[in-house]
């Protein structure tokens, strides 16, 4: 076991450092070592050690709140020999080492059936497809969008129908999108949601949730009437009002990348269009692409490495590493060392983790190594603070086979040869899983595989999903955070800044220790500084320390001004330093939202509320704006 202490440099001149552990071992825990096997579904509903799912490539996957991994569709091989496009939905339980078969067809084909908009049944399911996008939103409920595949109307084609899955109620419900294939978009006015704005058919796009009942897409390979077609338009669905919003990007396809500077975000840098991308989002709510097939500076066509950063309160882009060209070879440096002219190669179909301690991780895919294109196994982690790339195991080769060992033993050799295409999980402990894709068993490929396997533990922090939120009650700054996980966690330190860069400690709270489930706690600076004050929380166990994101307070910005108070049918509200993408929440004593009302201006916001339909009592109003929340207290009479 090797132990590697790394120091993170944030941008601004923001210093922390967290323990990370790595054993450099992968385990073979499920599936097969050879090629094209079907699957074992056993009785829908019921968990067995015997179940597995069948040799694919371009499924979606999911992990839920409690640390299941949900499996769907692709392109290989259900029940029998037979090889084609399936709809199977799949539950994995880390616990167990079992898969459980929910939903779908266990033959290839099924077309689905779409019912009603809004209305789930137990028979209405989306038809069998490859390639699709999916979300995980605040309330554990899965979310698909279109791919190449099936509908009850017409044979294959790219679709656009987006659809909600239920894990309480095993059931699908159509949300939005057409049955028929190959819908061309409808793009409306940038930054304005509308009922008739349409997000056309396409596959292989990305997506991020934002945490505030969103779910982002971009690029894909779109419908065109000329023929199908790499896109790089950022599109927003807000589940609370079913409207999809155009962000950013083009309304036409094949777009060279307009790069700028590096590290510099401008509101006219944007990624050329593609498709099979690397996708994460960071600690920050950043969204992060990398590489993929599509379009360089100068409008080439092939595998890129570039790395993309996007901010919500901003609406723009930053292009941060790689190479604005396409067909790079890698630079891998010394393995677990990392290094500023450290780069992955150009590359598509990766396998793409975020760790609990926000490390974003990449293995494999289509591309470039150290030498010469192919199907690669190189695994590799990007800091988002140092802005630097290690690679961490593999090597440059392409077209390397598996070593598989014995099941469920893990050993220095053991290895998931090359691949693309395949899914990705992580756990609760931060271990990193893949499933599958299009690659190399332990001889013979490539072609397609269903085995299941573990990066055992990679990162050992006392808790996992640190997010910290600050909020402005009258004169206090009140700090909010949960957490997902904590593993012998044993204190909260609270800590200030008035620079960003030299914290003091202001409080202390002692953590639950070892929770499997959320844990919230709060913290009120009831003598807060003057101006700009910094506020971060320090997590301390036995195997280390590690920091949550860093939220600023700035006097005068975010500040809410509201009359009057109380008030009767009309609330005046007033709110500076106000970003593209906030809104308004108005809560309950008990907290239960009552009225939600999105900002569409931006800096300097008025405007009248109406709460004639509020009981009367006390309620809170906040303004969302990014990671800071601000809140004031008013009386309806």
């Amino acid at each position: 076991m090797k132990k590697y202490l790394l120091l993170f440099l944030c941008l601004g001149s923001l210093f922390s450092y967290a323990q990370i552990t790595t054993t450099t071992q992968w385990t073979w825990l499920k599936g097969d070592n050879t090629l094209n096997n079907p699957g074992v579904y056993g009785i829908q509903g019921t968990l067995n050690v015997a179940n597995k799912p069948g040799a694919r490539e371009g499924a979606v996957s999911w992990t839920d709140v409690s640390g299941n991994f949900y499996l769907f569709g692709g392109n290989g091989y259900a029940s029998t020999a037979t090889r084609g496009l399936m709809n199977d939905l799949w539950k994995y339980q880390v616990s167990t080492n079992s898969w459980v078969w929910l939903k779908g067809s266990n033959v290839i084909g099924d077309q689905g059936e779409y019912g009603s908009f809004g209305v789930s049944t137990a028979t209405t399911r989306p038809g069998a497809r490859k390639g699709s996008i999916s979300w995980l939103d605040a309330s554990g409920n899965l979310w698909l969008f279109g791919g190449d595949g099936l509908s009850p109307l017409n044979p294959q084609g790219l679709l656009n129908d987006l659809w909600r899955y239920s894990p309480s109620s095993n059931q699908w419900t159509w949300m939005n999108g057409e049955q028929n294939p190959d819908q061309p978009s409808e793009f409306g006015i940038k930054g304005v949601s509308a009922p008739g704005n349409v997000v056309g058919s396409r596959s292989g796009a990305v997506s991020w949730f934002s945490g505030v009942d969103e779910l982002w897409l971009f690029g894909g390979l779109g419908y065109s009437v000329l023929g199908n077609s790499y896109a790089n338009d950022l599109w927003r669905y807000d589940i609370s009002t079913g409207e999809w919003t155009w962000m950013k990007g083009s309304d036409q396809f094949n777009q060279a990348g307009i790069y700028g500077t590096q590290m510099v975000a401008n509101a006219t840098n944007a990624p050329g269009s593609r498709h099979v991308s690397g996708n994460w989002k960071d600690a920050s709510g950043n969204f992060w692409i990398l590489g993929g097939e599509g379009r360089d500076e100068a409008n080439g066509e092939g595998f890129l490495n570039d790395l993309w950063k996007y901010s919500i309160a901003t609406n723009n882009w930053t292009w941060v590493k790689g190479d604005k060209l396409i067909n790079i070879l890698g630079v891998y440096g010394t393995a677990g060392t990392p290094a500023i002219a450290n780069k992955p190669g150009s590359r598509a179909r990766m396998y793409t983790w975020k760790d609990p301690s926000g490390l974003l991780w990449l293995y494999g895919g289509d591309g470039y190594g150290s030498a010469t294109t192919g199907l690669l196994y190189d695994l590799w982690n990007f800091n988002t603070t140092s802005n630097q790339w290690t690679w961490m195991k593999g090597d440059g080769s392409v077209n390397v086979a598996s070593v598989y060992g014995t099941q469920g033993t893990s050993s220095p050799t053991t290895r998931p040869g090359s691949r693309k295409g395949g899914v990705t999980f992580v756990d609760p402990a931060g271990n990193l899983w893949l499933l599958g894709g299009n690659g190399y068993p332990a001889s013979g490929g490539p072609d397609l595989l269903n085995d299941l396997w573990k990066l055992g533990t990679m990162i050992v922090t006392p808790v996992y999903g640190l997010t910290l939120v600050a909020s402005r009650l009258q004169s206090d700054v009140v700090l909010n955070w949960q957490t997902e996980q904590e593993i012998n966690t044993e204190s909260f330190t609270i800590e200030r800044s008035k620079d960003g860069t030299n914290y003091t400690e202001i409080g202390s709270i002692n953590a639950s220790g070892n929770s499997n489930n959320k844990q919230a706690y709060t913290y009120s600076d009831i003598n807060p500084l003057s101006g700009t004050i910094y506020y971060r929380i320090k997590a301390v166990s036995k195997s280390g320390i590690s920091f949550s994101n860093i939220v600023v307070i700035r006097s005068g910005e975010g500040a809410i001004q509201i009359f009057p108070n109380p008030v009767i049918d009309k609330l005046n509200l007033q709110v500076s330093g106000i970003n593209k993408g906030s809104f308004i929440l108005i809560s309950d004593a008990a907290g239960k939202k009552v009225l939600e009302q999105r900002l569409t201006a931006i800096g300097t916001v008025s405007l009248s509320v109406d709460v004639r339909s509020l009981s009367k009592g006390t309620f809170y109003l906040s303004v969302i704006n990014g990671t800071l929340k601000q809140q004031e207290q008013f009386i309806k009479q």
